[in-house]
């Protein structure tokens, strides 16, 4: 069975970073509503604002460890391309999470009450839509702008083509019509040779 090429695996990291909302966001839902901040202010005095603002914070990065499945491509063993790409979409994970808790601190600090905090959201569609055609883009270009970006060579892709049903098809049909032409050449025997010919005893 063959291993699937460095560049779907490769684009299989940016795939993630799209679908990946749909576990944060739900993530993020869940963690808020469990209020976590208020078990922290039982233990250590403080006011509802400051409430708010840790369950938001232990919710952001509760939704963010869905992240870690990027590991499986920064530990790829086969492929130092998989490897660098696999960084590249952590590193636009980590982006996605700093951008809401930077505006959440701004939040805090302004005592916006939830304004600023929600501005992230559209930071977050925008880069949200671009990232994975970004990666994938670079990934087709056999390139990486992280690497390029830190003065890292990389290797290039390895490619292993999947083998078609016509393919199998063709080079099962010929390996039977070799067998059978080897079956069919039966060499003549001495005795063969030697047979002979009636008109000669005449």
């Amino acid at each position: 069975m063959q291993r699937p090429s460095d560049k779907r695996l490769s684009k299989s990291a940016y795939d993630w970073l799209r679908v990946s909302p749909l576990a944060t966001v739900t993530t993020y839902a869940f963690l808020s509503a469990a209020d976590l901040g208020d078990g922290i202010c039982n233990v250590i005095p403080c006011s509802y604002r400051v409430d708010f603002y840790l369950s938001a914070l232990i919710a952001l990065l509760g939704s963010a460890l869905w992240h870690l499945n990027l590991l499986k491509y920064i530990n790829n063993k086969d492929s130092e391309f998989v490897r660098w790409h696999g960084l590249q979409a952590a590193l636009i994970a980590g982006i996605r999470t700093l951008i809401p808790i930077l505006f959440l601190i701004a939040d805090f600090l302004f005592e916006s009450g939830g304004f600023i905090f929600c501005i992230s959201i559209p930071a977050l569609l925008v880069v949200w839509m671009t990232a994975t055609p970004w990666g994938n883009k670079q990934v087709d270009g056999d390139e990486c702008k992280l690497a390029t970006w830190l003065g890292e060579p990389i290797s290039p892709p390895e490619t292993w083509p999947a083998e078609t049903p016509q393919q199998s098809y063709t080079q099962a049909t010929e390996t039977s019509s070799e067998t059978k032409n080897a079956e069919e050449a039966i060499p003549l025997t001495d005795e063969s040779l030697n047979t002979e010919n009636p008109m000669t005893r005449l």
